[in-house]
């Protein structure tokens, strides 16, 4: 079992001393380019989706799961430091930081928009400065948990039970599926047929992370004495809002834990103003995020080396 704490260590020093990778070393844009490849010659059906959900899932995590039994082979030191790497690539702590903070910071609008693009899926062309410090706010709270928690808890559920190889191979195959959904799982009109099975598949697998995540930041938001009551109170009353059955979980938290509304204008509105969104809100969020984490990552610890 302490295999899998050295590994988990590495990583979170990897991130946190990095940050992300250039595109051209990362796992996640190699199966972004990956699914692209195989998508050009597939046809918007469901069973064409299958076919794409299972070869690029299965690819992926089968890849590192080979790679990591290899390595086994040759040193548990060379198995440990492969299974750092690729660990690190599938959750972005610091990244989170790093792509939320400067948008909030920022003051000419078309830079904020473009630079906001980047993290969401929605149309940013548009907004005011209210509507991209709502939507920074609400991907800092849904990224907590697909970006962060959700593949380090496939990593610690499969690695508990199989070992090292199956835990990291997990968190790739999540990696996989959260990158599917975001590329095919909805188009325009909301439903895509080639990207059904890995929008639902997305669904499941973020089911029970996303809802743990969400208990961290309203624990978070007591130790740091943000609106705990509210956070409890919003989660409770909006966590149902959104279409996703998952984001509207850690997104409605930390509505309440700021004490503001966030808002996507024809789709879902969380939480009520107390006071007007203002670009420290960002900061805070970040702030959450991360004693979330820490308190995920404690918690992990705890439950490994025992």
């Amino acid at each position: 079992m302490h295999e899998l704490f050295f590994v988990l260590a590495l990583a979170v020093l990897i991130d946190r001393a990095f940050g992300e990778p250039p595109d051209r070393f990362h796992s996640t844009a190699w199966i972004g380019n990956f699914s692209e490849l195989i998508k050009k010659h597939l046809n918007n059906s469901i069973l064409h989706g299958m076919f794409l959900f299972f070869f690029v899932t299965l690819i992926s995590s089968g890849t590192a799961l080979f790679l990591l039994l290899l390595f086994e082979l040759k040193g548990q030191v060379l198995a440990i430091f492969l299974g750092g790497l690729i660990l690190k690539m599938q959750f972005s702590w610091r990244g989170l930081s790093d792509h939320a903070l400067p948008i909030a910071k920022e003051q000419d609008m078309e830079k904020a928009r473009n630079m906001l693009s980047h993290i969401v899926g929605r149309d940013t062309r548009s907004l005011d400065k209210k509507g991209i410090l709502s939507a920074t706010v609400e991907s800092v709270g849904e990224g907590t948990n697909d970006g962060i928690i959700a593949p380090l808890f496939y990593y610690l559920l499969f690695g508990s039970v199989f070992g090292l190889p199956a835990g990291v191979s997990a968190a790739v195959f999540f990696r996989a599926t959260n990158t599917l959904d975001s590329m095919v799982g909805y188009d325009k009109e909301g439903f895509n047929r080639i990207g059904f099975l890995s929008a639902r598949a997305d669904d499941i697998l973020n089911f029970f992370p996303a809802r743990v995540t969400a208990l961290l930041m309203m624990l978070s938001s007591f130790i740091l004495r943000e609106n705990f009551k509210n956070a409890v109170r919003i989660f409770r009353r909006d966590r149902k809002n959104t279409k996703s059955p998952n984001s509207g979980q850690t997104m409605a938290a930390m509505a309440g834990a700021l004490g503001v509304r966030l808002e996507k204008p024809g789709h879902h509105t969380l939480g009520e103003p107390l006071r007007e969104l203002q670009s420290r809100d960002v900061k805070r969020a970040i702030g959450i995020s991360n004693l979330a984490t820490v308190l995920f990552l404690f918690a992990s610890a705890v439950i490994i080396l025992q």
